[in-house]
């Protein structure tokens, strides 16, 4: 938000943001790889028939890929720091 709101010369103050968002980052990963999991023990549970008509697993699966990997990228963005 600093830098959207063109206050470029103030200093930036950000209290526990960074913390909460790091939190987020480690525990929403780990979530979404369970997610997965779950999503596919499930999935292998049920008939053919019991599974709704159009129901793409994939697309979920997608998201949760996507966001775990997110996460695990940046946990190692932050524990590198930049350069």
């Amino acid at each position: 938000m600093h830098l959207v709101s063109g206050k470029s010369g103030e200093p930036l103050h950000l209290g526990i943001s960074p913390w909460f968002g790091s939190a987020a980052i480690v525990i929403g990963g780990p979530i979404a790889v369970l997610s997965i999991l779950q999503c596919r023990k499930v999935l292998r549970s049920l008939k053919p028939m019991e599974i709704p008509a159009g129901y793409r697993a994939g697309v979920d699966m997608f998201g949760n890929v996507a966001v775990a990997l997110l996460g695990i990228m940046l946990t190692v963005f932050l524990s590198i720091g930049e350069p």
